[in-house]
């Protein structure tokens, strides 16, 4: 933590010295608060056709099979479709994709795909979404 008011103690001083100085009515004083909006979420239930929706369908935890997407009303942009190679554990995979059920069932909602670089682990997946 950065302390703001570092103070000098010196001998012959009290200790005081370089703290501001702050009067006990300002301190009380509740007027002086400025008073903030609260930022209350809408209800799922009241706006459930304005929810902006994220899922990350791989990616997060590991390297490789990278693929998120964002869903708003009836539109889906995917952002990524990776593939993960393969390790020890598991022998015969020649490699794995993210699972792209909930895709495949609202396919005539995708919008775009947008790739962020042309590495194997973001672009890999893309012709078993097609």
């Amino acid at each position: 933590m950065i302390n703001l008011f570092k103070t000098r103690r010196t001998a012959g001083r009290p200790s005081s010295v370089g703290r501001p100085s702050v009067s006990h009515s300002k301190r009380g004083d509740l007027s002086r608060r400025v008073s903030r909006p609260r930022l209350v979420p809408p209800s799922i239930k009241e706006n459930k056709e304005e929810l902006l929706r994220f899922a990350a369908l791989g990616g997060l935890e590991e390297i490789g099979r990278n693929c998120m997407f964002f869903e708003y009303k009836d539109e889906i942009v995917i952002l990524d479709l990776g593939l993960q190679f393969p390790e020890e554990e598991t022998p015969g995979i020649d490699f794995i994709i993210p699972n792209i059920s909930y895709l495949a069932e609202r396919k005539k909602n995708i919008a775009a795909i947008i790739l962020t670089h042309a590495h194997y682990d973001h672009i890999g997946a893309i012709p078993y979404l097609i």
